[in-house]
């Protein structure tokens, strides 16, 4: 069998977990209402990829999530956010330019 290639993202992953975590002790049954998403879908997600668990999760998933948390996914320019506890945007610390981020989370 064929080995999968493994695209790195480290960025959209680490979005993924600052979701996840931020929904940690609330059941499944009860994200899945709240949000509107199938219960199978959001328990694919808090699985690991490789039992079975979602490996590349729609985005409207995640804001969906991120919404339930209370947090919002929003678009912004890189000079708006400010990484924690440093007080320089993105832009003068060297990051990404141009991919959506969690402004909140």
């Amino acid at each position: 069998m064929k080995k999968r290639k493994r695209i790195p993202r480290p960025e959209l992953d680490r979005d993924q977990f600052k979701v996840l975590h931020a929904l940690r002790g609330i059941e499944t049954k009860d994200i899945a209402k709240k949000s509107f998403l199938a219960y199978s879908t959001v328990a694919k997600l808090r699985r690991n990829p490789r039992d079975g668990g979602t490996r590349f999760p729609r985005h409207t998933t995640l804001v969906e999530l991120a919404r339930i948390a209370g947090k919002k996914w929003d678009l912004v320019d890189d000079d708006q956010i400010v990484q924690a506890g440093e007080g320089a945007s993105r832009a003068d610390a060297g990051g990404r330019r141009g991919r959506p981020s969690m402004a909140a989370i």
